[in-house]
């Protein structure tokens, strides 16, 4: 999506890294999980998804800003997540993707940190104020009852 509506180059090129990278990334843990026998299903989940789609809402020079907000948040949680979770793993081969995998996500985050700046986000605010992890602990809590 942002590699076709981003206004910004940096942006673009941003998307196009992303879209390079995480191929790779999704690739490698492919691989490894067919390899050992595990279920493994590459793609969006429904909160992913719902991500998405409120991007695609967002019109004109708005998007780039949007767009960028979206990577800080979803990098800064992907590189918490494969810190603490990635790194505890039992499988030495999913620890081994964690190790290689999880330079390439702190680099993005910090590159989303850096081009987001340049369009005019906040990225201190934008890891804040994350309406995202409201709906997240919502839903939860309605699973829960």
């Amino acid at each position: 999506l942002a590699r076709e509506r981003a206004r910004n180059r940096e942006v673009r090129e941003f998307a196009e890294r992303i879209v390079t990278d995480h191929t790779r990334l999704q690739n490698q843990w492919t691989s490894m999980a067919s390899r050992n026998g595990m279920s493994w299903k590459p793609g969006m989940g429904p909160r992913h998804r719902e991500k998405v789609e409120q991007l695609e809402k967002v019109k004109g020079r708005n998007f780039d800003r949007a767009y960028m907000t979206l990577m800080i948040q979803q990098h800064s949680d992907e590189v918490s997540y494969w810190r603490k979770e990635g790194r505890a793993s039992r499988s030495a081969e999913v620890r081994r993707l964690v190790n290689n995998g999880l330079p390439i996500l702190e680099q993005h985050f910090s590159q989303a940190k850096q081009i987001g700046r340049q369009v005019g986000v906040n990225p201190d605010a934008a890891l804040r104020n994350r309406t995202d992890i409201d709906k997240d602990k919502d839903k939860d809590k309605d699973k829960d009852k």
